[in-house]
């Protein structure tokens, strides 16, 4: 009798351990769907004058720039005679000019040209900077990256502040053939959503330069959101 009991007992202890560990549960999910919808950083040259077309006379000094929203207008003192004139026109990233210079989604570029110029002529143009994104937008730099003469070019790294002149020397023979100023545009102003910001350029050419000789620059203007730092 007593060995029964001895075999009865381990048998009994693993089937209630059986049955107080298997249980059943239940389980729900939940789920947070999101989106975000960023803005767009867009802005453009829309606009774009000079102080000196064909049939003015040419102009011996920066003078001073407005616009109304509509029309520029150049002022400043010129000389008696009419041997240069400066152009500009908008194209866009592929280098493709504007038809007829109007406004169009996508000009990212200004090109000027200065003709038959000469020591201490003052050529001046004036342009818009459209807002046609969605955020605003600031101005975090403004540099001279690039120089050339005669298809020699040189990268550079110059800061234009505004009010300041930047004198070039492109060859590096201590002579500086042109200068280069900014009164109108300045790192840190800011566009508005639908709103435009006025710059001009003025190129002053120098005694350094040479007859006969082409020189070109490249200048750079950084664009970011309002509260880029």
């Amino acid at each position: 009798m007593e060995s029964k009991i001895m075999v009865f007992f381990p048998i009994l202890l693993i089937a209630l351990s059986v049955v107080g560990f298997s249980y059943a549960y239940w389980t729900e999910t939940l789920t947070i769907y999101g989106q975000v919808l960023t803005g767009e950083l867009d802005v453009q040259f829309s606009a774009q004058a000079t102080n000196d077309p064909d049939g003015e006379k040419d102009p011996k000094e920066c003078g001073t720039w407005t616009y109304d929203g509509q029309q520029f207008t150049w002022s400043g003192d010129r000389y008696d005679f009419d041997v240069a004139n400066i152009t500009c026109e908008l194209v866009d990233e592929d280098d493709n000019p504007s038809e007829g210079g109007s406004t169009n989604d996508g000009n990212e570029k200004i090109r000027i040209n200065v003709e038959n110029g000469y020591p201490s002529y003052h050529g001046s143009v004036a342009f818009t900077i459209d807002n046609i994104g969605s955020i605003p937008v600031k101005i975090l730099g403004i540099k001279l990256v690039e120089v050339s003469k005669d298809s020699t070019t040189k990268s550079v790294n110059v800061d234009l502040t505004a009010c300041q002149w930047v004198q070039v020397d492109v060859d590096d023979d201590e002579k500086n053939d042109f200068e280069l100023h900014l009164s109108n545009l300045a790192v840190g102003q800011t566009i508005d959503v639908g709103g435009w910001l006025l710059g001009d350029l003025c190129i002053h050419i120098l005694d350094g330069a040479e007859e006969n000789t082409s020189y070109d620059f490249t200048i750079e203007i950084v664009v970011g959101q309002f509260n880029a730092p």
